[in-house]
């Protein structure tokens, strides 16, 4: 991916064309493994301009007995950065617990500040139903999301 993502950034420049106000990548893990495809997926529509910011959302599960050393939203920036996207275009939301916290800390704390309402969402395929259900009741409809899987193989939605 990191050689594909080397000819997408030249067209970082130019960042008038962005669809969508912001990426929100949902946490996952604080497993490598498991959050990198969510952040790859973030970054290359990042670096298509599909929107100018990403916003990586999660502390940890909130069923951990041992709480890890960095929040899943730090890692993931990390990786993001690693892959050439700058550190002013990623916002962090480290409160949360589960989806509903991911959708909750970052509405309150990202979203509605930075007066974000146009978003793709990025989350496993297995989580897409939960994840739809539970963003529309905690964003509410003045939002237009579009729900992406962590890998590249799926249709966007629209809800």
């Amino acid at each position: 991916m990191a050689k594909s993502l080397g000819k997408l950034k030249t067209s970082v420049q130019s960042k008038s064309k962005n669809k969508y106000d912001a990426i929100l990548v949902l946490g996952t893990s604080t497993d490598k493994k498991l959050f990198k495809y969510r952040v790859e997926r973030a970054v290359d529509l990042y670096f298509k301009d599909a929107a100018q910011v990403i916003v990586f959302s999660g502390k940890w599960w909130g069923g951990l007995k041992k709480k890890p050393k960095q929040t899943e939203a730090n890692l993931m920036s990390a990786y993001a950065q690693f892959l050439g996207v700058p550190k002013k275009d990623i916002y962090i939301e480290e409160n949360s617990l589960n989806t509903i916290g991911n959708f909750y800390f970052s509405k309150r704390m990202i979203l509605e500040p930075k007066s974000i309402n146009n978003l793709i969402v990025i989350t496993h395929s297995t989580h897409l139903a939960k994840a739809k259900f539970i963003a529309k009741k905690v964003l509410g409809p003045e939002y237009r999301i579009k729900f992406v899987t962590d890998r590249q193989d799926n249709n966007m939605q629209i809800i």
